[in-house]
């Protein structure tokens, strides 16, 4: 019941992205291997030397990604700008981010979210975020779409905010008292 996308009509490979119980959120995409060794080197050794030769137009499983983030970074590497979304929603980017954060994607992703400004509510803006658990996407998104500027002001800001579990360093509370578990996707100076 998934939907079939073809992204490369010389396609040599189906990836079948999310899964089945997810419903209508499982895509199979018809794509190009030599385009996805191009734009990751994590797809470049996933793709290459034997197990290359294995998977001709086989169906390579990436169950726990996303399939909307997914067919669009398959657009963007297939060329496919006119179906690229004008816009995001910060849960799209929050997907966006995860997976050019897992496969390295994000040197061809960015041009793109800056062009279509899907980035403009982080950027500069950063009192303007949010003041509670939130913040910690704000954080993430600046810091894998290289906004080094906010993402340093976002940070201190949590850091000011914050006051941290003495019991177990990986929660802490906000202004609230709300207690908050320190996502793992975080940067390192955190």
């Amino acid at each position: 019941n998934a939907k079939t996308v073809t992204l490369n009509d010389s396609w040599d490979l189906t990836l079948v992205v999310g899964t089945a119980d997810e419903g209508h959120r499982q895509k199979l995409f018809r794509v190009s291997t030599s385009v996805l060794k191009l734009v990751s080197p994590i797809w470049k050794a996933m793709f290459s030397g034997r197990f290359a030769k294995s998977i001709t137009k086989s169906l390579v499983p990436f169950p726990d990604d996303s399939a909307d983030a997914f067919l669009t970074v398959l657009r963007i590497a297939h060329f496919k700008s006119h179906e690229i979304p004008q816009t995001m929603s910060p849960e799209s980017l929050i997907e966006l981010a995860q997976l050019c954060d897992k496969y390295k994607l994000s040197p061809i992703v960015l041009p793109y979210a800056k062009e279509k400004n899907w980035l403009q509510p982080l950027q500069g803006n950063w009192q303007a975020a949010p003041q509670n658990a939130e913040l910690q996407n704000w954080i993430y998104l600046t810091s894998i779409f290289n906004l080094d500027n906010d993402c340093e002001n976002l940070i201190n800001s949590l850091a000011m905010k914050v006051k941290v579990d003495k019991k177990d360093l990986r929660f802490y509370y906000m202004d609230d008292l709300k207690k908050v578990k320190l996502s793992e996707e975080l940067p390192n100076q955190i």
